[in-house]
């Protein structure tokens, strides 16, 4: 569905719904818009035949990956600049030329450091203290149905550094639980930035903590929870605090552009 079209000076301005799938065939074909720009949000699966063809678009932003969205026959005029806010998703579990697999450096300990994108076939379980940093990012095969990326057990301290990012795109997280799990201690330092989860169960959140979250730098952003309307027990977060944990968060970190539509919940949910 779209939320809402209007027209202003002879002109059509369009708002998306967070929640459309698909534009169609023809939809939107010749149609003069408002502006010259529109973003597409990252909910949409398809953009079917000639649905932008011949208006007067030369900037679009498809909130997605190019791997999430089916552009069909003349989607767009021709000329258009097409961007996307999250870049291809390729490769494996190795995390550098050696070959060797994120999961096995883990379990060492010590520091992992990225050489290139990892894509997870399944989650990463951390059971010694570890740091991993490098300017890459980790993401969950879109195949595989992770239902968490990262789980910091209890006891175990996990420091995320460097400009990594985490991806929580293709992790179908299930009520209690989150894109990333700490029980043990969590720190989150320098450019970190922890994005682009759609979360669609209750009490979860892209960061679950009952254990501690320290928060010194990096930023938590663009991420989506269900919430829970009207109960604030149930509520979904960016960053979701439960019981007894502890939750530190610095002026160099960042916490902002998280949404919870129809819900309660959002940012950072407090629940005992």
């Amino acid at each position: 569905m779209i939320c809402g079209i209007y027209v202003d000076n002879a002109h059509i301005v369009v708002e998306f719904s967070s929640s459309l799938k698909s534009i169609g065939n023809y939809a939107f074909m010749y149609v003069p818009f408002g502006n010259s720009s529109i973003v597409i949000p990252g909910s949409v699966k398809s953009i079917c035949a000639w649905a932008f063809y011949g208006t007067n678009l030369t900037d679009v932003t498809i909130d997605t990956s190019p791997n999430d969205v089916i552009l069909s026959t003349g989607a767009f005029p021709e000329g258009v600049t097409l961007v996307y806010t999250l870049g291809a998703v390729n490769g494996d579990d190795t995390f550098d030329s050696s070959g060797e697999t994120i999961h096995d450096a883990v379990a060492d300990g010590g520091t992992v450091t990225l050489t290139k994108d990892v894509v997870l076939s399944e989650p990463l379980d951390i059971s010694s203290d570890v740091t991993i940093n490098g300017d890459y990012t980790i993401t969950a095969d879109k195949g595989k149905d992770l239902k968490y990326l990262i789980s910091v057990k209890p006891n175990v301290e996990l420091t995320l550094g460097g400009g990594l990012t985490l991806n929580g795109r293709y992790v179908d997280v299930q009520e209690g639980s989150g894109v990333i799990v700490c029980e043990g201690t969590l720190n989150i330092e320098d450019s970190v930035t922890i994005s682009k989860a759609i979360i669609s169960s209750e009490n979860s959140g892209m960061v679950r903590v009952t254990g501690t979250l320290n928060m010194t730098g990096g930023k938590i952003s663009g991420n989506t929870s269900k919430g829970s309307s009207g109960d604030y027990s149930r509520a979904s977060g960016a960053v979701h605090v439960e019981g007894y944990a502890s939750f530190k968060l610095s002026e160099n970190g960042e916490i902002s552009g998280n949404s919870a539509p129809g819900g309660v919940g959002g940012g950072v949910c407090v629940v005992d």
